[in-house]
């Protein structure tokens, strides 16, 4: 389009009989056909009220106005929702404890596996159970060791049939998250970050410091822990059953087994 044409058409005068097409000259490349057929499918139809001044509507708004609200809910449009996020971050835990989850769901914490593929070990295997390869959903859901723990502990808790059957952290706990009352989640919640971070931090013990636990030894450490937590302020974490005390069967209160 000519500058002098640009600078003096009208919307009107460009919209009577389609003059605005005319207006188009020189060569179009893909993108600008593209915003040729755009244009067209935008302006095919609109039909002009004499004497009627233009006004501008905001789309995202019922009432056709501007706010900064309607503005940033607009910038999340069409987005995809991570299954965990309301779980992980609404619920009551220690920040650093929220961030390794976090990263524990989307693979993206240092076990055997990830560190294999980086060339930093070449042993792979998972040191509490010493059978598979050292993956997040393995440690934390589906490792033999990790059974062990979470069935004494839900047991205490009575939530029968819950010890982890899936392969998969997340899907496991929104599985059995699903089954329980509103009040009783965010205290589920807690709970799966707060075990899942013992024994990340167990089996960190036994990498690099070549110390371990049994399960019933981890156990209470992670009951005593959550009795921290509640105190601290994981109400809900007390409101699904929270042992008070840790259980009678370990030996040695807190420490570790060399």
């Amino acid at each position: 389009m000519k500058l002098g044409t640009r600078s003096s058409r009208t919307v009107a005068t460009a919209l009577h009989d389609k003059t605005w097409i005319r207006d188009i000259t020189g060569q179009l490349n893909t993108q600008a056909l593209s915003e040729y057929l755009l244009l067209w499918s935008r302006v095919n139809g609109i039909q002009l009220t004499q004497g009627t001044e233009d006004s501008i509507k905001w789309k995202w708004t019922a009432d056709t106005n501007y706010s900064a609200r309607s503005a940033y809910n607009a910038f999340f449009a069409g987005r995809i929702r991570f299954a965990g996020a309301g779980p992980i971050w609404k619920a009551w835990a220690p920040r650093k404890v929220k961030f390794f989850i976090w990263l524990a769901v989307k693979h993206r914490i240092w076990t055997a596996d990830r560190r294999q593929r980086r060339g930093l070990t070449n042993d792979p295997t998972c040191r509490l159970c010493d059978q598979e390869v050292d993956t997040a959903d393995h440690l934390l859901c589906s490792c033999s060791f990790t059974k062990q723990v979470w069935h004494e502990l839900l047991q205490t808790l009575r939530y029968q049939g819950a010890t982890p059957t899936d392969a998969n952290l997340l899907a496991w706990w929104l599985n059995i998250r699903s089954t329980l009352t509103k009040e009783h989640r965010k205290g589920w919640d807690s709970a799966v970050m707060l075990v899942s971070w013992i024994v990340w931090k167990e089996r960190n013990a036994r990498v690099f410091s070549n110390l371990e636990r049994t399960p019933l030894q981890l156990l209470g450490a992670i009951i005593e822990e959550g009795g921290n937590w509640i105190q601290a302020g994981a109400s809900k974490l007390a409101e699904i059953g929270w042992p008070h005390r840790a259980l009678p069967s370990r030996s040695t209160s807190d420490s570790w087994g060399a």
